[in-house]
């Protein structure tokens, strides 16, 4: 079931960025319940600085591998998945996030041409409405 509130906290499990824990809490805001919490691992997966994550669901066997098209600390990220599924079929994921509930016309600017560059920009996009009260009614 899709939630319609979603919020993803982060933490470190060391001294080193190397690797962080991930909690996703989500609400059927319809409803008003909260769905089971999945929380797991964020790794480094290259150490050649290429920008490559592993994120491992603590429920499950496999890990999904994020390229970081795009990534600047202090304002957002570009991750990018793809999995071939057979010869004519792939399961694309692409998130472009922000520190902040929206991007700065600038910032925007940027992710488009990030996009253009990695053949993306066709990509059916969704926006998410960040709010300022987690999760409410």
């Amino acid at each position: 079931m899709p939630a319609d509130c979603q919020e993803v906290g982060y933490g470190s499990t060391g001294p080193k960025y190397n690797d962080s824990t991930y909690t996703v809490t989500q609400k059927d805001m319809k409803n008003d319940k909260w769905l089971p919490k999945s929380s797991g691992m964020v790794e480094i997966a290259s150490d050649s600085g290429e920008g490559i994550i592993n994120i491992k669901p603590n429920n499950s066997a496999e890990s999904l591998q994020f390229k970081i098209l795009a990534f600047d600390s202090s304002y957002y990220t570009v991750d990018y998945n793809c999995v071939n599924i057979n010869s004519n079929y792939r399961r694309e994921i692409l998130y472009a996030r922000s520190r902040y509930r929206s991007y700065t016309e600038k910032e925007a600017k940027l992710i488009d041409e990030v996009l253009k560059e990695n053949g993306l920009a066709d990509i059916k996009r969704t926006y998410a409405i960040q709010e300022v009260i987690p999760c409410s009614l």
